[in-house]
């Protein structure tokens, strides 16, 4: 959860950093288009990294499940049956 908020502020920032665009970038400007352009991109790529963040977080947890299945099992299959 807690990086989930942290992304979610970074979003946030990235989203208010945008406001500040420098004064030469006027619409219709090469510069202004390039502002743009990569504002998209930079949001995209953002996005992109959230959705990797959480593929991996997921990961993480089926690694770890795997894991205590395995140890799980070995520890039933080595207990004495009666």
């Amino acid at each position: 959860m807690r990086e989930w908020a942290q992304a979610r502020e970074a979003a946030g920032a990235a989203r208010s950093s945008r406001k500040a665009l420098p004064a030469i970038a006027t619409k219709g400007s090469a510069t202004a288009r390039e502002v743009a352009h990569l504002t998209r991109e930079i949001a995209r790529l953002s996005k992109q990294l959230m959705r990797t963040e959480a593929a991996l977080e997921i990961m993480g947890k089926l690694h770890g499940l795997a894991v205590w299945g395995r140890e799980a099992a070995s520890r039933h299959l080595r207990s004495p049956r009666g």
